[in-house]
């Protein structure tokens, strides 16, 4: 992405994003973020802080002609390493979001690795927006159970597909907690959960032997889920795990059909 393919008014709307007052980074994390890029920022005071960030990036442009200066910026303020805690992924989502429908402008997107790629580029503003919402559009095809849709929606339409899973599994365990009152996690709640001699769920009568397989069945998924996507994002790195949207999709699509399972079973009262 070269510098000279922006014009001014696109470059100021990505900086009135990124230092946006209410969403965008702080004036400390701002100066912290143009430090990373060497761009001086004692420049004469501006008249908001939006101003004064476009101010300092024009200086250091206009001096060095630096082909790849707004792209070094763009991808150090989404860099997936400061937001990896979770209280900070509302302001993920509005800055590659907002950066991402003027990018769509230029034939450019940043991606799920926080990395600017090219792409076939936007001629309206109507494909902007139909194209920032492709994926609520699929997520929505999915009928996904309403657990899904509440736990991992979010996530998916923001392109985070490894939260996404991660969140998604996680509330299956949550759930069978919830209707059994059992505590733990895994194999062992599962296993608890849903034995076919004392058990806490019941999926049919469990008289014959095809009840009794349906039973293990749903248990067997629930905990494979566990063990294939809830546990291996639990103790990795994301680099480490990456999940696609094809990959994601498919997970989804397989915690919606064990939440759909659980949906029908019974809880055993107890004394």
């Amino acid at each position: 992405m070269y510098q000279h393919e922006f014009d001014q008014q696109k470059v100021e709307s990505i900086c009135d994003i990124i230092a946006d007052t209410s969403n965008g980074l702080t004036g400390r994390e701002l100066q912290h973020l143009l430090d990373l890029c060497s761009v001086p920022y004692d420049l004469p005071i501006a008249p908001n802080k939006r101003q004064w960030f476009f101010n300092c990036l024009a200086y250091k442009f206009n001096r060095e002609q630096s082909q790849y200066l707004f792209k070094d910026i763009i991808e150090k303020t989404v860099n997936l390493a400061r937001y990896t805690d979770f209280d900070n992924r509302e302001q993920y989502e509005y800055l590659v979001n907002g950066i991402n429908k003027v990018l769509l402008l230029e034939g450019y997107e940043i991606n799920t690795s926080g990395i600017i790629v090219e792409v076939e580029k936007a001629d309206t503003l109507d494909e902007v927006d139909r194209r920032a919402n492709e994926r609520e559009a699929k997520f929505q095809k999915q009928n996904f159970h309403p657990s899904v849709v509440h736990l991992a929606k979010k996530e998916y339409v923001n392109g985070q597909y490894f939260e996404a899973v991660f969140e998604a599994s996680k509330g299956l365990s949550k759930k069978v907690r919830e209707l059994t009152g059992l505590t733990g996690d895994g194999a062992n709640l599962f296993e608890k959960a849903f034995s076919t001699k004392n058990p806490y769920l019941v999926l049919n009568r469990l008289e014959t032997e095809t009840e009794r397989n349906e039973q293990n069945g749903l248990r067997t998924l629930i905990n494979a889920i566990f063990l294939m996507f809830r546990n291996p994002q639990a103790h990795n790195l994301k680099l480490d795990w990456p999940v696609n949207e094809v990959k994601a999709l498919d997970a989804l699509s397989l915690i919606s059909f064990a939440f759909k399972g659980l949906d029908q079973c019974q809880v055993v009262k107890r004394d």
